[in-house]
């Protein structure tokens, strides 16, 4: 046994079904469920069914910092994710002070050491231990996880390589990403596509674009025989008629004529929620009852965006911005929303246009070749980074309703989530066959020409003595 995995000798004698093991490191250190952690978390759940039918056991896997163990799962067949406190920042940050206060560096230095031994034990017992005929597949955003050297002892005992991968915005945008988060996704991508038996995009638009990268890489023939684009899922978990939803949001939502214009997302420059803010007064002189309702936390350089937003004259009557709407306020504002509106400059798939067309809500959405993919013909679309052009596009609709593009969407078709597991699972496992066959011819031609050369050597050539 080397570092947690059979012997390169035992690869013909597999213990058990045939297993892919999924990443899912990050998804279990976070409760958002958007985004990466939305698909990792869907993978699992449906993959697992989907793996079963085919005589196959997902496993969900975590990286402790040191080597894999198992991902815990509910009774539900779910991720199970630890629950955590939610901080107060002003709490947090009095606590940190008044502990640099009172409990000297040498103490707090030794304590965080006797942590990290008191974990490494506990989580020791549970090592993963991989087989040699195993898939790994990487979906998860574990961009900055030492787990190569882990990976590596894997797949030098046989065990296959999956990325699937969601976007390259920080290496193709980088303007709007932190310039941290650039460096650490650009050793990411470099690390795991470098390594990969066979890479699944999200959508075509992003499979064509591993295609580029691997190309950069070296890996022609990765490139050429082993990307394939596996769609994101579209339909969502269903709500409890009994979920709670807040009076103030649901009075905002239903006050608006035929529903407010939504935009779901984290509060950033990639999301664009900026151009929101550029066109309110026209859309107003136009549409006064028109009213805008923004849902997604404030991440990276969004404070400005919000603060902006929140500065509105007419913020709290035709505008508002939730941080921390529900899924069942999230699905009631979907239901109820007059159209969507999705500004992104940058995007690996764009679930928002998906799930509202599914609902049968309207899309104006920014004009770039993943949301065209995605929507085709039934999205309105305008330039994002012209707020006439959106402008335009809503005051034409909130006057006379006018909507170019195809609708209602009868033939609009994407896959549900327990579709984006059966793809993902079966060209997974059609990959690290066809791997595995190539390593085997590749195995045998070596051998053959090493016999046909230690035959053809006289050096090597035994000369039979007569008797």
């Amino acid at each position: 046994m080397a570092g947690g995995i059979e012997s390169a000798d035992h690869k013909q004698s597999w213990e058990g079904p045939l297993r892919l093991c999924v990443d899912c490191t990050q998804t279990m250190k976070t409760s958002a469920v958007t985004g990466i952690q939305r698909v990792v978390r869907n993978l699992v759940k449906h993959g697992r069914v989907a793996a079963h039918r085919r005589g196959v056991e997902l496993l969900p896997i975590q990286f402790t910092g040191r080597f894999f163990e198992l991902a815990p799962l509910s009774d539900e067949g779910e991720l199970k994710i630890p629950e955590r406190r939610i901080p107060n920042g002003a709490i947090e940050r009095f606590g940190h002070r008044l502990k640099k206060i009172f409990v000297g560096r040498s103490v707090r230095r030794q304590f965080s050491k006797l942590q990290g031994f008191l974990a490494r034990r506990q989580s020791s017992e549970s090592r993963f231990t991989f087989r040699s005929s195993d898939i790994l597949l990487l979906p998860d955003s574990s961009w900055s996880e030492p787990m190569w050297t882990e990976i590596d002892k894997a797949m030098e005992q046989g065990v296959s390589l999956g990325v699937l991968q969601h976007d390259f915005i920080p290496l193709r945008y980088p303007e709007l990403v932190s310039p941290e988060s650039t460096a650490i996704f650009e050793r990411w991508v470099d690390e795991s596509l470098g390594r990969a038996d066979f890479v699944l995009g999200v959508s075509e638009t992003i499979s064509g674009e591993c295609r580029d990268k691997l190309q950069k890489l070296g890996r022609k023939h990765i490139a050429e025989n082993r990307v394939r684009a596996c769609l994101n899922g579209s339909n969502f978990k269903a709500v409890s008629s009994t979920a709670v939803q807040r009076p103030e949001i649901v009075r905002f939502i239903d006050r608006a004529p035929d529903g407010p214009y939504l935009t779901v997302g984290t509060i950033e420059p990639r999301k664009n929620q900026g151009l929101l803010a550029d066109i309110f007064d026209d859309v107003f002189h136009a549409a006064p009852d028109a009213r805008f309702l923004i849902a997604g936390i404030v991440g990276w350089e969004g404070k400005a965006i919000a603060d902006r937003i929140r500065r509105h004259p007419r913020y709290g009557k035709n505008i508002l911005l939730v941080t921390d709407l529900s899924d069942a306020e999230l699905t009631y504002a979907y239901e109820r929303a007059k159209a969507v509106v999705f500004p992104s400059l940058a995007e690996g798939f764009g679930l928002p246009i998906a799930e509202s067309i599914i609902r049968g809500t309207p899309v104006f959405a920014s004009h770039i070749p993943v949301h065209q993919e995605i929507g085709g013909a039934y999205c309105a679309y305008f330039d994002p980074r012209d707020s006439r052009s959106l402008t335009h596009l809503l005051v034409e609709y909130s006057k006379g309703g006018k909507f170019p593009a195809v609708w209602p969407p009868v033939d609009f078709r994407l896959p549900t989530w327990q579709e984006s597991a059966e793809k993902v699972i079966a060209t997974s496992l059609e990959m690290a066959r066809t791997r595995r066959s190539e390593r085997s011819e590749s195995h045998d031609r070596k051998k053959h020409h090493s016999l046909r050369a230690m035959h053809a050597s006289p050096a090597t050539r035994i000369e039979k003595i007569p008797s």
